[in-house]
Parts: structure tokens; sequence; C-alpha cells
């Protein structure tokens, strides 16, 4: 472990800093005790990143402000760090004998992490990683330095909650993020206020992914657990909860709600047990009721009631937010008259108008389907379709042998109802029969 350079300041790091407080940008040095587990400011890292203050500590790693020795650009360092597991020598990092096997799994997993983020590289709506690397018996990766505060620290700092146009941006910004996340089969599985961090000039960024874990298909049932109160979906409590993009869009909502309105909705566990989610509209003056009821939805405790793509998620948002807000939720009606649409196969360009709150059957048989389509890879009784008028939302169910399937590629569990936002698509047995559903 490499000491470069003990008298720079450990903020600006300013050459022939003597300690105490900082000329140049008044930060206050403290000296850190021999037995101290972060690092000490002056630390070489990799031969070329200059290690200063420390940014934040948790349960499992330390991250620091850090230097570039040959460019002099700022990044932030993290280091693998389980506090529960390891101790600092002067040379190393050291995990005990009956902890060895725990932490080198974790130090995979850690890795794992940089490799995921060096997949959004250019994405400028989530954090950015530059290096990782391994020394001193642990890990760590260099990234983008950002400047600013967390949502949760922004929310308590300005009248604990956050403006409601200021908060629609972050949740916007937050949904084109996960976007980029979910069309690479990942799930960021921590969305909450401590990780989404906004600069000093606005910007929005998605960071930690550290609990990210691949899903495709029945994969997603082994994920490992993690969860806050409060902004965790209730699948997400089992190792076997059936998680995919819907339990994003979850705790992308429940972190929505409390950015608006500074209020923690109740943990799922509760909230099985009876505690109840008030409207976000009767909480929050000003706030748009049809956008209440988007949250509402994408909250809703079975995940198949929820949006299932942030694509749905998002073009309800967008609709709700071009149209007039009305006054009463009471008398709120649905604008358009809803249609469903053929757009590939034999069938394309065929075009239906839909009652609203009635339940359509797609199939074959001209006996027992509203909506036929008469091909032999198409069930006689294939799925239902409903539009609530309420939520102006598409509600599907799957009765079929060959599937009925999300915009992404995922089946829908057969007699479980979906929720499907206007202007999205889904399809029946195969791309061949690709539908979409929409308001005109």
């Amino acid at each position: 472990m490499a000491v470069a350079c003990r008298s720079l300041c450990p903020n600006c790091f300013q050459t022939s800093f003597a300690g105490g407080k900082c000329p140049r940008c008044g930060y206050n040095s403290i000296e850190l005790p021999q037995n101290a587990l972060v690092l000490p400011p002056g630390t070489l890292l990799d031969g070329q990143y200059i290690v200063g203050r420390v940014l934040g500590i948790g349960g499992f790693g330390i991250t620091y402000l850090a230097m570039h020795a040959t460019d002099n650009k700022l990044c932030a360092i993290k280091e693998y760090f389980p506090t529960s597991l390891v101790t600092r020598t002067q040379d190393s990092v050291v995990s005990s004998g009956q902890n060895q096997s725990t932490f080198r799994y974790g130090l995979k997993t850690f890795m794992g992490e940089a490799a995921t983020l060096k997949q959004f590289i250019g994405e400028p709506l989530i954090v950015q990683i530059y290096h990782a690397f391994q020394e001193n018996g642990t890990a760590y990766f260099a990234m983008e330095y950002l400047d600013g505060v967390n949502a949760r620290a922004l929310t308590k700092s300005i009248g604990r909650k956050i403006p409601y146009r200021f908060s629609i941006e972050i949740l916007l910004s937050v949904s084109e993020a996960l976007l980029q996340v979910h069309r690479r089969n990942l799930l960021h599985r921590d969305v909450s206020p401590e990780n989404i961090f906004i600069t000093r000039d606005g910007q929005v960024k998605l960071i930690d992914f550290g609990t990210t874990r691949y899903f495709v298909g029945e994969k997603s049932q082994s994920l490992s657990v993690v969860f806050k109160p409060g902004f965790t979906p209730p699948e997400q409590y089992s190792s076997r909860g059936n998680q995919g993009p819907w339990s994003d869009i979850y705790a992308l909502a429940a972190t929505f709600y409390y950015i608006s309105s500074g209020q923690t909705i109740p943990d799922a566990l509760d909230r099985r047990n009876g505690a109840a989610v008030p409207a976000l509209a009767d909480i929050v003056p000003g706030l748009s009721p049809a956008v209440s009821e988007v949250i509402d939805i994408a909250l809703r405790m079975d995940y198949r009631e929820r949006f299932q793509t942030v694509d749905n998620f998002l073009g309800v948002i967008r609709t709700e937010m071009r149209g007039p807000a009305p006054q009463k939720r009471a008398v709120r009606e649905a604008r358009g008259t809803p249609y469903l649409l053929v757009i590939s196969g034999r069938f394309k360009g065929t075009k239906w108008a839909l009652p609203s709150n009635m339940e359509l059957v797609i199939g074959r048989s001209p006996g027992q389907s509203n909506i036929v389509l008469d091909d032999p890879n198409i069930s006689r009784t294939h799925c239902t379709i409903r539009f609530d008028q309420k939520n102006r939302c598409f509600y599907v169910k799957d009765a079929s042998t060959n599937g009925t399937y999300n915009e992404a590629g995922q089946r829908f569990t057969a007699g479980s109802v979906y929720a499907i936002a206007p202007e999205s698509l889904f399809y029946v047995s195969s791309t061949n029969f690709m539908i979409k559903v929409g308001l005109e």
C-alpha cells in the first residue's frame, strides 16, 4: 500500500498541505488513528490514483475522492471492504479463515458490478466507470466523480419534499436510465432515494449497481434477497420471488412517492397485513390525479397488475403530462376511443375499436371470440383484453397453448392479469401476430 504524497489536501489535492485547514478550499483535515478502517489520504492505488477524503462508507464498501496522478482528473474510487468480514493491516485487507469464502464470493460480485457498469459507458443517466483492478488483497474501481447529493438528502434539505415539476423530471430521467438497464437483460434491484444522484448542475444519475443481477426467464427465480423497507417490492423479499422490470418500476414509483410527498409508503410486509397507501394526489397539492393513479398501478402488490415494462410506464406518464389535469378524479374520463391494431403478419392493418370496461376474447374461434385471428397457431380462445376507463390502462389475460407475450418477449402467466399501457405492444403466439393498443 504505497503512499504517494501526504502533503496533498484530501479535498482539492493542493500540494504543500501541512494538515489542519486547507488555505485553498477550506477543508478541515483530520488525523486518522493508526487502526483506521479507511485508506490514509495520499495512498497511491494501481500506480495512478491518489486517494483523498472519504465520500461514503457502507456495510460492504468505502468510496473515496481521488485524483489521477497523470492528468489530475478527479474521480471516485470504490473499495470492496465488508466491515463485518475483514480488517485492514498496514499493507493489505485481511479476512479471517471462517470468513474467507464469503469474502471471496463478495469480491467476485464486486468485480461483476464493475463489469455491469462498463456496459453503460456513454449513457449520461448512469454513473460511468473507468477502470477496475485488484490490489491490497481486495478490489477497486475508479468511476465518475459526482458533485452533488442523493435524492434523499435533497428531499430533506428543501422542506422534506421536492417540488412536483422537479420530481417528475427525476422520475422521467430514472425511467430512461432503467430502459437502458432492462434492454441489457439486467435489473437494478435497488432503486431508492439513496441511489439517485442529483449533481450541482441538475443532472440526474442512477448509481450503485451493487445488487444488479441478470434476469432471463426463469433465472429470476433464484435471485438473492436485497431489500429496503418502503421501496422494495414484495416479490423481492424472497429469493424465489418472480422479479423483473416490474420490480424496478415498483421501487421507482415508491421513490417518486417519497420525493414528491416526503412520506415513505408502508413496507411491503405491512401492506400484506392491510396497511394502506394514501393516494398521492390526496397528499401532494397540485399533483395530477391521473399521474397519482399511474403511481398507484405501479405500486400494486401483485406484480402482474403493474406495468410490465418501463416503456409501458413511461408511455402512460407522458400521455398524462400532455393532457390537462382534471379537477376531480370521479369525473375523469379516458381521452379517445380505445383500439387494438395488428401490426405484423397476415392480419397486419386489421383494427378493432374496443368498448371500455368490457372483457373481450381474442382467438381463432368465431363462435367463442370477439376478435378473430383465424390461424392454427392461435388458440380458440387465446387471451382476453379489457380497457379500464378509470385507470386508462389495458388488461390482458392469457388462456392459450402457445402463449401471450409482452413486447420484451416475456410470456404472461396463464390466468393472470397484466397491465398494458396505451401505445404499447404485445403479441399472441409469435411476433407474426404483434398487436398495438392505444387511444384515438
